[in-house]
């Protein structure tokens, strides 16, 4: 008894840390958010793990997850970005601690009611949201429900369909009315906000799931056949209520033909720009494929051998080509490894506990081999729990066996897990206090002039900079403190020579102290390092040029401007990526302006200065100025 009350530590944490970050965002920390939430778990589960040391059996699935992680931090030290990189290690390392914990876990109620309540105020203010507000997808506010923050649709789907499956082991358990009734409208809900999400891929894994679930455990869904009907039943209820609330309100909704058979020019954003991220990781995996480019580097690299405009991401929206592109194939080749290995362990045996948490973990990752949501800690800590509790499961009654035959092979690589997660924790706490949560343009315009000192020092001794330099860059620039401004790029180029803006910014500076032949120089590697993705560098490496009465060579107009404006055409008039509603409007009309002016354009533009302005007509709502070239 007095074993099982310490084991109700860990579900607790884990049931009280996935409810605080759903309402924190979900902590997206790919993007550099959340990096003190990443420290605080990472150091939370470590603690776990050393108050727990005596008593924690090590399984061969724990061990090879740990392996993994190798790799990744080889992949780091290696990589010549530093920017963002140390965020993607203690993430991994918080998962394998997580993975390990939950692997120990006997009796799971605490743990798996908190994760359903999670799932519960999901849907239930996912779905009023989404009945009153214009939002064309369910997307739950996994942003930030409390500030009423919206995002990632897709996000919320990969959530529900690894948290639908508890709910319906718990339909199969429950004996009591009540708890049928409550199980049943729960799962009814998550159908519902599920569904609603509009999510693709999402519903691609359902169905790989429905397909598991019923051939390994077929006998439970006859058994309980009319729990199941009645829940769709339900969801049903849902959809139908949340959508005939929209209509009285005049609110347009997604149409499920037209989203499933990609109109509306959807082939784009989707079909294409997957096809083009798969087929051109995979030739980037194989100029580095030992250790790769290293974590969180994707979108830094892959726009210069970007073809589609503004198709970059922060990742290849496959679990499998981001591991092996950041990490190596050796890292990508070890996870197959290990979810292999838990597919075939998790065939034999069968048991409805054994199902429904595979089912969860193999939808989860069908969804991450077409569309990668782990960028949220939220749910990579779930999907990592699920895992652990999984784990337990196949390898339930094997325990001491293994551990005699194995015993001090299993105890170094226990020992020097820990020892690393350890180490991790403490530059982890170390760096807690050189980092803000997030220092934007925004925040350093209201620092006073001693609290902009501080955070630069604090800053030069950060893992995790992340745009601090640049956005300090752009600070100075406009305040016209030009040597300043250049010292911060600099500092950015270090940590991040891939990124375009260090040398736009850097260009941009060399400009307005007239020394623009080096400014053409650092616009042209702007173009080389990113051409597709911001009609800004176009702009200010045509200006430069028209400030030395030099025209661009013919081979970049004809190659590279004219066919990005031709195509921004196209965007804009379908709003795809949304740039009718972003500056880049403005930018295009600046371009076309300067080549006219200077008479180097090839045709007739005026046609499409027409048809700008009547998309920035259509499109924006907000008052936006764009008239202003620069």
């Amino acid at each position: 008894m007095q074993l099982e009350r310490k084991w109700a530590i860990p579900q607790i944490f884990f049931a009280a840390a996935c409810f605080a970050m759903f309402l924190r965002y979900g902590v997206k920390y790919d993007i550099g958010l959340g990096y003190r939430e990443v420290i605080l778990m990472l150091a939370g589960t470590t603690l776990l793990n050393l108050f727990f040391i005596k008593k924690i059996k090590l399984y061969l699935e724990t061990e090879l997850f740990f392996i993994i992680g190798i790799p990744i931090i080889v992949s780091f030290l290696l990589s010549d970005i530093k920017a963002y990189g140390i965020a993607e290690i203690f993430v991994f390392f918080t998962a394998a601690n997580t993975i390990l914990i939950t692997s120990q876990l006997k009796n799971t109620k605490i743990l798996e009611w908190g994760l359903i309540l999670t799932a519960s105020v999901l849907s239930i203010y996912g779905l009023y949201h989404f009945a009153f507000n214009s939002d064309i997808r369910v997307i739950s506010n996994i942003i930030n429900p409390l500030a009423k923050a919206q995002g990632f649709p897709n996000a919320v789907a990969m959530f529900l369909l690894v948290m639908w499956p508890y709910v319906g082991l718990k339909i199969t358990e429950s004996k009591l009315r009540l708890q049928n009734i409550l199980n049943i409208g729960i799962l009814g809900l998550i159908i519902a906000a599920l569904y609603l999400t509009f999510s693709r891929g999402a519903y691609i894994a359902f169905i790989i799931q429905l397909i598991i679930l019923a051939y390994f455990n077929y006998k439970y869904f006859l058994l309980y056949k009319y729990k199941w009907i009645i829940a769709i039943i339900v969801g049903a209820v849902f959809i139908s209520l949340t959508l005939f609330i929209r209509s009285e309100h005049n609110i347009q909704t997604y149409d499920i033909g037209d989203k499933l058979t990609f109109s509306n020019n959807e082939n784009i954003t989707s079909i294409e720009e997957r096809s083009d991220f798969f087929r051109i990781t995979l030739g980037l995996i194989l100029e580095k494929p030992i250790f790769g480019y290293g974590p969180q580097t994707f979108r830094f690299i892959y726009p210069s051998k970007q073809e589609l405009l503004y198709a970059n991401s922060d990742h290849p929206h496959n679990i499998f080509l981001k591991t092996a592109f950041e990490s190596g194939v050796v890292c990508a080749a070890l996870l197959i490894v290990f979810f292999v290995l838990i597919a075939v362990k998790s065939i034999k045996k069968s048991t409805p506990q054994k199902n429904f948490m595979a089912v969860a973990i193999f939808g989860g990752l069908a969804h991450n081999m077409i569309d990668y949501n782990l960028n949220f800690l939220l749910i990579y800590i779930v999907f990592a729990i699920t895992l652990g509790l999984l784990i337990n499961q196949i390898n339930e009654g094997k325990a001491e066996r293994l551990q005699q035959k194995f015993q001090i092979t299993k105890k170094a690589v226990f020992l020097a897990f820990c020892a690393i997660s350890v180490i991790l924790s403490l530059v982890g706490i170390r760096d807690y206090f050189n980092t803000d949560p997030y220092s934007d343009f925004q925040t350093i315009k209201r620092y006073t002039s001693s609290e902009l000192e501080s955070h630069i020092s604090k800053y030069s001794k950060s893992l995790y900079p992340r745009e601090f330099w640049i956005q300090l860059s752009d600070y100075y620039f406009l305040k016209n403190d030009l040597s300043n401004a250049m010292k911060m790029v600099e500092e950015h180029i270090k940590i991040n020579p891939h990124d375009i803006y260090g040398p736009l910014n850097k260009g941009r500076i060399l400009y307005d102290l007239k020394k623009y032949d080096e400014a053409i120089l650092s616009f042209k590697q702007a173009l080389q390092i990113d051409p597709k993705n911001s009609l800004a560098v176009h702009y200010y490496y045509l200006k430069t040029l028209k400030a030395i009465n030099q025209s661009p060579p013919d081979e970049y107009l004809d190659k590279m401007l004219y066919p990005i404006i031709e195509d921004f055409m196209f965007y804009a008039k379908n709003n795809l990526h949304f740039v009718s509603m972003k500056p880049e409007i403005k930018h295009a009309q600046c371009i076309i302006e300067i080549l006219e002016s200077s008479g180097d354009i090839a045709k007739d533009w005026n046609q499409f200065i027409e048809k700008l302005n009547l998309y920035k007509q259509k499109y924006n709502k907000n008052g936006y100025q764009y008239d202003v070239c620069f």
